[in-house]
């Protein structure tokens, strides 16, 4: 994270003190009026396209965060993954074809899309996640659904906060990378697949 100079900030205290035997206030204050560099909302133009129509919603919780209002961030992030679920679940199937994964499991994989639920068909999804797309061992979906679930239910914009910027950068990974990877895998065993079968 860059450092970050703030202008001018404007924040009022009252202190309460004793003098000559009597109680007193003194006031003071300051007004934020900018910062350096300043908080940005952009979104790449790539996760932009994958994103689609959901774009906004992910812009709605970038200008929450800035403004610290974490349980805003957290709601418009989830709001994002819920409508991208049947997206990632897609490209986790054409991963997993890539990798070999047995053809029952993806489809199991592709079944949890009929889940009615938004959540319940994260959860699912993310239970059958295949072994080999679990990068350090890790579920990224999982992780998307286990952390902004736990943002939602009863954390403090702090913490929200911490959470929402704790998963920028996974954020980033699945609804960018995942897709790049897919159709570069893709590709790449379509060639191999083409030499095998070609002449000599």
């Amino acid at each position: 994270m860059s450092p970050m100079s703030v202008v001018c900030a404007k924040r009022t205290a009252w202190a309460l003190f004793t003098q000559g035997g009597q109680s007193q206030y003194s006031h003071k204050a300051v007004r934020k009026v900018g910062q350096v560099p300043p908080a940005s909302i952009s979104v790449p133009p790539a996760l932009t396209e994958r994103l689609g129509t959901s774009a906004q919603y992910f812009k709605n919780a970038l200008i929450c965060r800035n403004f610290n209002f974490g349980i805003g961030a957290m709601s418009y992030l989830r709001r994002v993954v819920d409508e991208q679920t049947d997206n990632l679940i897609d490209v986790m199937a054409d991963l997993s074809r890539t990798f070999s994964v047995p053809e029952e499991d993806i489809e199991k994989l592709l079944a949890a899309k009929n889940e009615v639920q938004y959540k319940e068909k994260l959860s699912v999804a993310a239970e059958l996640i295949p072994v080999a797309l679990r990068p350090g061992g890790v579920n990224p979906l999982g992780q998307l659904y286990k952390h902004t679930s736990i943002g939602l239910h009863n954390k403090t914009d702090e913490k929200c906060i911490v959470i929402f910027d704790d998963l920028r950068l996974d954020f980033d990974y699945i609804f960018t990378n995942l897709h790049l990877q897919a159709e570069e895998r893709r590709q790449f065993v379509n060639r191999m697949a083409k030499r095998m079968t070609g002449p000599e």
